[in-house]
């Protein structure tokens, strides 16, 4: 079920008052850009109240080898590498599973294609080490504002 459509703009922009009546969340990211510099995209969930673990896999366009990263920090990060800032073809797309739930860490499982200099992607596995219940997502980009872009938010039951 569509919960929410919303237009990127500024230095970030939050989502927030997510329904807790799904199972899972589904976050559909498409045509980001931003104003000042190329950055990494970027998703702070309950204004990073918890920790992310990440592990991903990236893949870049003509060089075919893959890299794999594992950070901890206070946002999903959606890119292993820095999108081209104007390129409106960047989207990204993660599922939070038992997003609602107050017993457990949450799963995230994230993938995302960008333009770099070559075409892009990656997938990931992240845990937000948290048992709050996820009510709201703040994104932003390490480069500056965003000028463009769509989130499409979905309730899976």
């Amino acid at each position: 079920t569509l919960l929410s459509t919303t237009t990127l703009s500024g230095a970030s922009t939050t989502i927030s008052g997510i329904s807790g009546s799904y199972i899972d969340l589904q976050v559909v990211v498409v045509g980001v850009t931003n104003a000042t510099g190329d950055g990494e995209f970027r998703v702070a969930i309950n204004s990073s109240t918890g920790s992310i673990m990440s592990g991903t896999m990236g893949y870049k366009h003509g060089v075919g080898t893959f890299t794999v990263n594992g950070t901890s920090s206070g946002n999903l990060t959606l890119t292993n590498s820095t999108p081209d800032r104007a390129n409106s073809q960047n989207a990204y797309r993660f599922t939070i599973y038992r997003y609602a739930s107050s017993d457990a860490n949450k799963m995230i499982a994230h993938n995302a294609t960008w333009i770099d200099t070559d075409p892009m992607f990656f997938v990931g596995t992240s845990d937000f080490y948290s048992t709050s219940a996820i009510t709201s997502l703040q994104f932003s980009n390490t480069g500056g504002n965003l000028t463009g872009g769509t989130v499409y938010v979905y309730g899976v039951k």
